[in-house]
């Protein structure tokens, strides 16, 4: 008997280590009494890059007959790569959390999902709705945080975790529906509608930021210490680069791509 408990105590001893040290590398919202901030562009040096269009072949009187541009890839006329987004790789305490009053949304208008990204805390719930009236199907997928997609649209690299898959009728405006934990989820539309992609990338800390439209970004209220600073974009992927963020001083960074389409 005493020798059974002896095993039970060496098998269930590193269950309680690992779980002591998960719960020790959750993020901790903290008072701050010293910060600093990062700033930074991300660019791509062609502008120039002629971006395929897809053809509307399917419900056209409800999504209109024109082609649509592949917005995995939107480059400024300065450079600025579009829906990009900046944020550390880890920490372990920091600024609270900035809760939005109301869910993100997520809109089927004219056969497009609106917005193509955004950026929410962990566990949010998600309002999707339905201004067409014709069949969508909303499937969702989730992949770590830093995964790297195809250019063209629907595509998904299986195996890949459904969140949910839901079919959004003519009469059936809204659903709520939850993202769940940190990492990225796309969805697509699997009624024909091909072109329709959208990400939402869920976030475990508050240290994240979309760039603008010239590519530039903003991470504040920042401890000081050093940190590895990541760019992911949906079609061209991870940069990462450390940083040091000093007392009431900004840390400067910058992401250049370069990728061929």
């Amino acid at each position: 008997m005493k020798l059974r408990i002896a095993w039970l105590l060496l098998l269930i001893g590193p269950m309680f280590l690992i779980r002591a040290e998960a719960d020790e590398t959750k993020y901790r919202p903290t008072k701050l009494l010293y910060k600093g901030w990062i700033k930074g562009k991300v660019t791509h040096t062609q502008t120039g890059l002629e971006i395929p269009k897809l053809e509307v072949n399917r419900d056209t009187k409800a999504c209109g007959p024109e082609s649509r541009m592949i917005q995995a890839v939107d480059i400024g006329p300065g450079g600025g790569l579009r829906n990009a987004v900046v944020y550390l790789k880890s920490i372990s305490a920091g600024k609270n959390f900035v809760m939005p009053a109301e869910p993100p949304v997520l809109t089927q208008d004219r056969c497009d999902y609106q917005p193509h990204l955004q950026l929410v805390p962990p566990m949010s719930s998600i309002k999707i709705t339905n201004a067409d009236n014709i069949l969508h199907s909303v499937h969702a997928f989730w992949f770590p945080l830093g995964s790297k997609f195809v250019i063209y649209p629907n595509s998904v690299t299986y195996p890949a975790h459904t969140l949910f898959n839901i079919a959004m009728v003519a009469q059936r405006k809204e659903s709520f529906q939850q993202l769940g934990n940190p990492g990225i989820v796309k969805f697509i539309c699997e009624a024909g509608h091909y072109w329709m992609t959208a990400y939402a990338v869920v976030m475990s800390h508050p240290y994240f930021a979309g760039v603008d439209a010239d590519g530039n970004y903003l991470l504040e209220d920042v401890p000081p210490g050093k940190y590895t600073l990541v760019s992911w974009h949906e079609y061209f992927g991870v940069k990462e680069q450390l940083v040091q963020v000093k007392e009431n001083q900004p840390a400067e960074a910058n992401f250049v791509y370069s990728d061929e389409l």
